[in-house]
């Protein structure tokens, strides 16, 4: 009776800790619980037991008050239909209101299976007549195994058969060494860590450290680690908010409209970022966050994504633009040729060679690159007030680029075929063909060579008397892109009953593609030149106001001193008048002069072949637009 009135006070004090830990665990941050919460259900209970360990009835419900008891913390605990018939008899009372109602999709399942009439032997030598089972699992896309605890029920001497009666190891004594397994393993806190591997730091990395007004570029998010340091697994999300700008791409959610949400997926995560056209912050902040979410979205809508605690904060300055640069390029090649025709083989012999062949190659490419560009101090520096030039300048630096627009393409082809046919020799022939394609992969990023940023790198040049725009001046700039190409072919020969053979290879190139005028270069129209020193009117002035001779010789000595010096500095400025040339796609032929500029060039080259035609045609145009006078 003693052991009895035991048993049910354990039982008791078991029950009240498992709905002291339930309660009000329904919501995604349960009371108490300062993490992001955690639900299982119990899934499967299979009991093969010819020993009769346990009542099957009673089954079920031991293994889920087991694992209940063992596993329930304020972030992690039991669901489902489970709880509600364990707790039906209190919730009827209305101490528990609410329990047991799962509203929130549970993330892991827990198994259990116990075997009996076992005749195995264990690790000490003693027969193992049982085992008893509990597994976790994620419910991801997959089911996907977490952890395991494993009991063995032992006995002194080995049975004489599968339904002999047990000796060892109660079901009892399972659930006691079952208690032991999981206080002796890592808690279930580090064991859901340890698999999620929830992303606590990271590394974001901006395309440019500055960003001009109304401007876009790429941010990458990347190496996450978890609080173990180990690589972040692929369901987790993070949320990410820009402060004043725009993320363009993403998933929605109901946090707020300048949030969104990203799979970590491979481990990089890139945003789409649009600064602000028109704003009073000079910087931008992007917050990354993690989320408490970790199920696929037909489970867990991104939508319903919820915050855990911020891991990465970026700061970047926002620019006002003084302009924006258009660079456009294009580059079309192609190339065909064709034969055929037939040969005697051997003189005054029934044997005759025939063959064709024809190849076709095309490779286009197409760019759109907007650059925006604030205004250099250096602008206007040829204005100097003691000489005076022919030109001034309006000079800008590059703040960030947008490629707005990347096509690139390659396709050639190939197919042949020979055949000797007579009556004095064999027949024989071969044919085949093959076929070589590119694509591009991936993102194409805008190269700033290092001249770039050299302030004043990009200038329009004006004629200092008129005030026309006469020509435009920039750095070579290059897009870096990549490639997949493919190549395959086939072929046959006769006579042979041999089936025709074929070939497949496949490669990535990483190359670039650079941005510029395309003409060949012309004696430079408006070359640089002195045209005027108003010292020497300062001069002459003087010299009509000097009283006396030897003040007028005096005078008349500068003013030959300073004209010998302008005209050595014209001679100067001839010689490098003689050598300046400028390729005619950087002239100034279009826009109203005022606040847009811009010009275009086109190449055209084409090539006769041996049985065939080469023609290549580039164009480049440029247009810059002033968005401040």
């Amino acid at each position: 009776m003693k052991n009895t009135g035991y048993r049910k006070a354990y039982a008791f004090i078991l029950l009240f800790r498992v709905l002291f830990f339930f309660s009000g665990t329904i919501s995604a941050q349960p009371a108490g619980c300062s993490d992001c919460s955690r639900t299982a259900v119990l899934g499967s209970t299979t009991l093969t037991d010819p020993m009769h360990l346990v009542n099957a009835d009673a089954f079920r419900s031991s293994v889920f008050s087991r694992i209940a008891e063992l596993v329930t913390t304020p972030c992690f605990h039991l669901g489902g239909a489970d709880a509600d018939s364990y707790t039906g008899s209190l919730r009827d009372a209305g101490n528990l209101p609410g329990y047991g109602t799962e509203t929130k999709t549970p993330e892991y399942i827990f198994t259990s299976e116990l075997v009996s009439g076992l005749n195995e032997t264990g690790a000490d030598g003693r027969p193992v007549r049982s085992k008893w089972t509990i597994s976790l699992w994620f419910e991801g896309k997959q089911r996907e195994m977490v952890h395991s605890w494993q009991t063995l029920g032992t006995q002194e001497k080995r049975p004489a058969s599968p339904t002999e009666r047990n000796t060892g190891t109660t079901f009892s004594g399972h659930g006691n060494m079952m208690s032991e397994q999981f206080r002796g393993s890592h808690g279930i806190t580090e064991i859901i860590e340890r698999f999620e591997k929830r992303p606590v730091e990271c590394t974001v990395d901006p395309e440019y450290e500055e960003v001009g007004a109304g401007a876009m570029m790429e941010i990458r998010v990347k190496e996450f680690k978890d609080r173990y340091g180990q690589t972040s697994r692929e369901f987790n999300r993070i949320v990410v908010h820009a402060r004043n700008g725009e993320i363009t791409n993403g998933e929605e959610c109901d946090i707020g409209p300048d949030y969104r949400v990203f799979m970590i997926g491979d481990g990089t995560v890139r945003i789409q970022y649009q600064a602000p056209e028109e704003t009073n912050e000079n910087s931008e902040i992007i917050t990354i966050y993690n989320a408490c979410e970790i199920l696929p979205k037909y489970k867990v809508p991104y939508s319903k994504t919820t915050i855990a605690t911020r891991i990465a904060e970026k700061r970047m300055e926002i620019t006002s633009n003084d302009a924006e640069l258009t660079l456009t390029a294009t580059r079309r090649k192609s190339r065909m040729t064709s034969s055929q025709g037939s040969y005697q083989v051997r003189e005054g012999k029934d044997c005759r060679k025939s063959f064709s062949s024809h190849k076709e190659f095309l490779e286009e490419s197409d760019v759109r690159v907007k650059i925006s560009l604030k205004r250099s101090e250096l602008s206007n520096v040829t204005q100097n007030p003691l000489i005076m030039t022919n030109q001034t300048l309006l000079a800008f630096t590059p703040v960030s680029a947008e490629i707005s627009a990347f096509v690139y393409r390659l396709h050639e082809s190939s197919e042949g075929r020979e055949e000797v046919t007579g009556s004095d020799c064999r027949n024989n022939g071969s044919e085949g063909s093959s076929l070589r394609t590119r694509s591009v992969t991936g993102t194409p990023s805008f190269v700033f060579l290092p001249a770039t940023y050299i302030p004043a790198s990009v200038q329009v040049i004006f004629d200092s008397k008129t005030g026309k725009a006469l020509k435009f001046a920039f750095p070579d700039m290059d897009i870096k892109y990549s490639y997949h190409e493919t190549r395959e072919g086939w072929s046959r020969w006769w006579p042979t009953d041999s089936p025709p053979s074929s070939w497949a290879e496949n490669e990535e190139t990483e190359t670039s593609l650079r941005v510029g005028p395309v003409e060949d270069p012309v004696p430079d129209p408006y070359s640089f030149e002195l045209s005027y020193n108003p010292l020497l009117d300062t001069l002459a002035a003087m010299k009509k106001r000097a009283r006396g001779e030897m003040a007028e010789q005096l005078m008349s000595m500068v003013m030959a001193q300073a004209e010998m010096a302008q005209a050595e500095m014209k001679m100067d400025a001839r010689d490098v008048e003689s050598s300046s040339t400028i390729r005619p796609d950087l002239l100034v032929t279009k826009g109203d002069g005022k606040s847009t500029f811009g010009g275009e060039g086109r190449k055209l080259t084409e090539k006769k072949l041996d049985n065939g035609t080469e023609r290549e045609e580039l164009t480049f145009s440029w247009l810059l637009v002033l968005t401040k006078k």
